[in-house]
């Protein structure tokens, strides 16, 4: 799911910066979440009939049938293609299907890279072609050395490295910044505002919660069941193990990094004054819009300054508050 969804990528994030500031962003979350989980079940169900066949037919079990990885599209596919009807054809819509597919994620995944930097660097939206064609060489240079003949090794130790136990530790600081450091409060209250409703407490509990146990369960007997990397009869020898540690090192680090940097600026005398001043939301946080921006400081002012309630696991504010979330925009 972190996969097919590309959950702490970026990517969903920087589709998102591009929709309406009243989107319902709660409606398009459930849809496509649930479309991928149908979408993943289909595709299961196919590959696995696929394999079932073909063992089947060899008399050995499935797991000798084919190797995990892209073993699976171009060795197991390709030859269920050929017991069907047509098999010419078959053939020719799966590879070509697997072209587009590649091509749209690397759109997707381009496109991050390109408005992450353009947002951090304006200047760069000024030669935006440039800069495009630019990252896409690069990408392409990076992207040959898996087509060599060594190239399934190096795909495996990017894939493993790249996008394994890195995006659980971004994932799980995500879910502690957000709801932990930032606050539900807050976030239940600018859901409001930009929706019009608060979260369920299904969501509370689940972002509070489940979402950072679960995650750090995961990441941590990751860490604890970490093996050397091995591909098929090969084990990769030290000195590429530790290019891929420093490939995950690249995205993890990051953020103790910054954080340590932020932390360090601030003008407090004490440690955790600079702490406490480094957590808070800066003047530039708040929606974009001029117009957005002073109604949502009228709805923080009015939260701030009144007594906040629960009843019935839900957050209870002044009818002044109240109103000022209710207030048209």
């Amino acid at each position: 799911m972190f996969f097919s969804l590309s959950v702490s990528m970026g990517g969903l994030i920087m589709y998102s910066s591009y929709n309406d500031f009243r989107n319902n962003v709660y409606r398009d979350a459930l849809v496509v979440s649930v479309m991928d989980t149908i979408t993943s079940i289909i595709s299961g169900i196919v590959t696995f009939s696929i394999l079932g066949a073909m063992a089947h037919d060899l008399e050995v079990p499935i797991s000798q049938v084919v190797k995990e990885g892209p073993g699976l599209a171009f060795i197991a596919y390709p030859e269920a293609l050929l017991r069907l009807p047509a098999p010419q054809l078959w053939s020719v819509l799966f590879f070509l299907m697997l072209f587009i597919l590649g091509l749209d994620s690397e759109f997707a995944l381009l496109e991050n890279v390109l408005t992450s930097l353009s947002d951090e660097f304006p200047i760069l939206r000024r030669t935006k072609l440039g800069f495009c064609i630019g990252t896409a060489t690069f990408c392409y240079l990076v992207g040959l050395t898996c087509v060599t003949y060594g190239g399934n090794y190096v795909l495996t130790l990017m894939d493993v490295y790249g996008g394994g136990m890195a995006v659980l530790f971004i994932a799980i600081a995500e879910s502690i910044a957000l709801v932990w450091i930032y606050g539900l409060k807050n976030l239940c209250r600018d859901m409001k505002f930009m929706l019009g409703f608060r979260p369920s407490f299904y969501w509370r509990i689940t972002w509070v919660f489940t979402t950072p146990v679960i995650l750090s369960v995961i990441f941590i007997y990751s860490l604890i069941e970490y093996k050397p990397l091995r591909y098929e009869n090969y084990d990769y020898p030290d000195w590429a193990d530790g290019i891929g540690w420093v490939l995950a090192g690249l995205s993890v680090l990051q953020i103790p990094f910054w954080a340590i940097v932020v932390v360090s600026r601030k003008k407090s005398d004490t440690f955790l004054g600079k702490i406490k001043e480094a957590i808070k939301p800066t003047k530039e946080w708040g929606p974009t819009d001029p117009r957005n921006k002073e109604r949502w400081a009228e709805v923080v002012d009015a939260t701030n300054s009144s007594k906040l309630k629960y009843h019935n696991g839900m957050i209870m504010v002044s009818p002044e508050a109240e109103a000022c979330l209710r207030k048209p925009v």
